[in-house]
């Protein structure tokens, strides 16, 4: 244990050994006697992971972060905390890896309650939304998921979100989600689109909340505007099926049949007619125009077959026909230099 911990702790091993050191410890670590062993060795295997952290070259400290350690050894130890360090690393490669942790914490109940007893929500969702502005792609596809999953645990109330005529660098709002949407990274896009419908579910708890709560009067319940609405998810959602990009059209499509489903088909409008109350107006707007979509026609569109289907469909003719011109006068004399 000891020779594999120096080893590590030298200085000019490149990516490659560090990774095979790294998988070596979490092969370990899962033995049922060895393990025990690094337990034992834990704060020296710590100390070298942290130096393989700052190290000079950034593949050897992707390698470092990414390394797959058993989830309670690594809470034990607080390795969580030295990854985090390194979402603003100058690498895009280490922030997005140190992003991708993160979300598999957030993810995993015993990583949750490490940030939760930690108190690292507020402080990791602070820092989120300036990296939605990444120059690279990975590294913004990284965030997305990241923010995702604080939404999903109702535990963005550290993120800044801000309204129109915002250009805070570091909040959500409008002119970012505009900016997200129109990604030329398709991927980015389809992230996005998870974000609304993340941020659509908050929506739907949090009127919820207001519903049961009786400390807000009426019109303050009124004036509270959704960030869904602000961030116009709804016109972004609707927008989407339109996306040049299959992929993007197919997580749409999926997206408005789960919100379409929430609602039975009783309650949802017919002829104009409103169903909730007046203070959920935009709601009713919303779920008009979901409901004006054609869904079928919408699937048809995101069925790979008919990508393919004129590949498959040959003409008999075509294939058969002479590249020879029937008439050299009236055919295309250049025919045979397109062969």
């Amino acid at each position: 244990m000891n020779l594999l911990i120096q080893k590590l702790n030298e200085v000019n091993i490149d990516c490659r050994i560090a990774t095979l050191l790294f998988e070596t410890f979490d092969v370990l670590l899962g033995h049922d006697k060895l393990g025990t062993l690094v337990i034992q060795s834990s704060t020296l295997f710590v100390d070298a992971l942290n130096m393989k952290l700052l190290d000079t070259e950034w593949d050897v400290r992707d390698a470092a972060q990414s390394c797959d350690m058993k989830i309670m050894f690594a809470l034990n130890n607080n390795l969580p905390l030295l990854v985090f360090e390194h979402i603003n690393d100058t690498e895009p490669y280490v922030r997005a890896s140190a992003l991708n942790v993160l979300k598999d914490m957030m993810k995993n109940k015993a990583g949750w309650n490490f940030i939760q007893k930690n108190q690292l929500a507020q402080s990791i969702a602070k820092n989120l939304p300036r990296l939605l502005r990444d120059d690279e792609a990975i590294v913004r596809r990284a965030t997305l998921d990241a923010v995702i999953c604080l939404v999903t645990n109702r535990s963005c109330q550290g993120m800044a979100m801000e309204g129109q005529g915002s250009e805070s660098q570091d909040a959500l709002n409008p002119a970012i989600v505009e900016a997200l949407m129109c990604d030329a990274d398709s991927d980015v896009v389809i992230r996005t689109c998870r974000l609304l419908e993340s941020l659509w579910q908050l929506h739907l708890h949090e009127r919820e909340q207001r519903k049961r709560s009786k400390s807000q009067t009426p019109s303050e319940q009124h004036e509270e505007q959704s960030f869904f609405y602000v961030a116009e998810g709804d016109k972004w959602i609707i927008e989407a099926t339109n996306n040049i990009e299959r992929l993007v059209r197919s997580e749409v499509l999926r997206i408005m049949e789960g919100i379409l489903e929430q609602y039975p088909h009783d309650v949802q409008i017919k002829s104009g007619k409103r169903f909730l109350e007046d203070e959920i107006d935009q709601d009713t707007k919303f779920l008009e125009a979901l409901s004006t979509i054609d869904l079928q026609k919408l699937k048809q569109t995101v069925n790979p077959e008919h990508l393919y289907q004129e590949a498959f469909d040959i003409n008999p003719r075509m294939m058969t026909q002479s590249i020879e011109p029937n008439d050299p006068e009236k055919d295309d004399v250049n025919m045979l230099d397109c062969y």
